[in-house]
């Protein structure tokens, strides 16, 4: 029995960063409350992956030339058709992009959050900004009378290990508040519940 070839668009991505993770709930951009919701995230490849590299240049290709193909009658257009596989040394300035490339992705449908064992993971504090998961996204063109380009879309995250914590993550009080400070012997009492005060 013949195997079913891969399409050359869907790709499975090595050991990659998860960053602004909106996965368990659908966001909605508060700059277009109108659009419909969407789970999205961005995922950080470090430049030394050179297979999950790979793989994205060689979706963007092939979508590349199924635009052409289908929307410029087979004949490249003057201007370079633009994609979401961003290089963070020349697009960002912080820290966690250097040496890496970086792409937003989304769906509007939840997709499946898994474990190295493949069971689900339903707890948000499992699945966090910062640790480091695998992912099956999905390459596609789009033709709109506002922008064309190529991009990815969402389809399942399997998480491979955890991570330093992104994007205010919080301390606990024991490492906000456990050092040495002196309290004076009136600030027990610093607020008098007989007496008011003008703030």
């Amino acid at each position: 029995m013949a195997t079913k070839e891969k399409s050359p668009s869907r790709i499975t991505t090595g050991k990659v960063i998860l960053s602004y993770a909106n996965i368990f709930e659908p966001f909605t951009d508060p700059k277009k409350p109108k659009d419909k919701p969407k789970y999205k995230c961005m995922l950080l490849i470090d430049k030394k992956d050179k297979e999950t590299v790979k793989k994205f240049k060689d979706a963007i290709e092939f979508q590349r030339k199924k635009m052409i193909a289908e929307k410029y009658a087979g004949k490249p257009p003057k201007k370079q058709i633009e994609h979401t596989f961003n290089d963070g040394d020349v697009e960002k300035e912080e820290e966690i992009y250097e040496g890496k490339y970086y792409i937003n992705v989304w769906s509007y449908r939840k997709p499946p959050l898994v474990d190295r064992h493949l069971n689900p993971i339903t707890d948000p504090e499992d699945l966090y900004s910062g640790c480091f998961v695998r992912a099956c996204l999905n390459c596609y063109y789009y033709w709109g009378d506002e922008s064309k380009g190529i991009t990815f879309g969402l389809e399942s995250i399997q998480k491979v290990s955890n991570g330093e914590r992104l994007g205010g993550g919080g301390v606990s009080a024991e490492e906000a508040f456990g050092d040495d400070y002196e309290f004076e012997d009136d600030d027990e009492d610093y607020v008098d519940d007989d007496e008011d005060y003008d703030l």
